[in-house]
């Protein structure tokens, strides 16, 4: 794993550990990634657009699925609901259920990092989200 990707793997840590704050722990990887894609597509959809998010998803989900074996059907239409398909059985039952959502935003950030550059790409993401007033409040009472 290179630098990039540790830092890019670490917003998408971020962005899980955001959504399951908000939702609760309980919450399933499909509600929580649900979560997470509503929330990235209103908040760089005013930046970049809808229809660009949406091919960086679906671009994000294509990638991965060769180098995650449970993400080989994989598909990531933020659009739709659900908006990611095809993964459940795809993995084990000692599979960390959250791994496929990990692996997809890895590769979202790392995609937007392409076209604005990896800090900003970054930025946008953890700071739009997961510093809001709303959820850096949320986040830091989990963290305690």
């Amino acid at each position: 794993m290179t630098d990039g990707e540790r830092v890019e793997s670490a917003v998408a840590q971020d962005l899980i550990a955001w959504a399951r704050t908000r939702l609760g722990e309980e919450a399933s990887p499909a509600v929580v990634f649900e979560h997470i894609s509503a929330a990235l597509r209103e908040h760089l959809g005013r930046w970049i657009g809808a229809d660009a998010f949406d091919a960086l998803a679906g671009r994000a989900a294509h990638l991965e699925r060769a180098r995650f074996a449970p993400l080989r059907r994989a598909e990531w239409r933020p659009s739709e609901t659900p908006a990611l398909t095809g993964v459940e059985a795809e993995l084990g039952p000692d599979a960390d259920p959250f791994a496929p959502i990990l692996f997809i935003l890895t590769a979202l950030v790392d995609l937007l990092g392409r076209f604005i550059g990896q800090e900003m790409a970054c930025r946008l993401v953890r700071d739009g989200l997961i510093d809001t007033p709303d959820a850096t409040q949320q986040y830091a009472e989990e963290a305690t």
